[in-house]
């Protein structure tokens, strides 16, 4: 059921970032580019896609593991976010 709940996730999360603004301003110059004779679509639209997975798949990666530091050492985080919480109150 886990297993299922992150493939949902992960697709809708694709679908969601597709949509955002910062994607969608590209999409037209890259289609506008793109556009010619079928093969020349299919090597830009991999290339394309290719450029966005060396990007995109680090920072993910990278922010699983720090997602998964966050969960290992939860405790730890939760006590050091409340004392910065008094403190900022205190503060105030």
């Amino acid at each position: 059921m886990t297993e299922q709940i992150g493939l949902v996730g992960g697709f809708l999360g694709g679908v969601l970032s597709i949509l955002s603004p910062c994607s969608a301003l590209l999409l037209p110059a890259f289609f506008a580019y793109a556009f010619g004779t079928r093969r020349l679509l299919l090597a830009r639209t991999g290339l394309f896609l290719l450029g966005l997975a060396t990007v995109l798949v680090p920072l993910g990666a990278g922010m699983g593991a720090i997602g998964s530091l966050f969960t290992v050492h939860r405790g730890t985080v939760t006590l050091i976010g409340g004392l910065v919480v008094v403190v900022l109150g205190v503060y105030t």
